[in-house]
């Protein structure tokens, strides 16, 4: 059979000192963790931006070649 133990005050005061400096350590972490996010966030939401812009900008080079060549030959008869 196990025996139980029991805890000092000393040993319970310094239990809980440990527990609470964990816990503003954790608290710190998550807010670390929070902004982090935030900024990956922000950062995933500009390179979105810049893929439309990107995509627009390629489909108006795509359209724009035949566009001026065509011109071109036209212009040039």
């Amino acid at each position: 059979m196990e025996e139980e133990r029991f805890f000092s005050n000393r040993e319970l005061y310094d239990l809980i000192q440990d527990t609470a400096r964990e816990m503003q350590l954790l608290k710190k972490e998550m807010a670390e963790t929070r902004t982090l996010i935030r900024d990956y966030n922000q950062l995933r939401q500009k390179v979105e931006q810049l893929d439309s812009r990107i995509s627009t900008l390629m489909w108006v080079v795509g359209v724009a070649i035949p566009v001026v060549s065509l011109l071109i030959t036209l212009l040039g008869r």
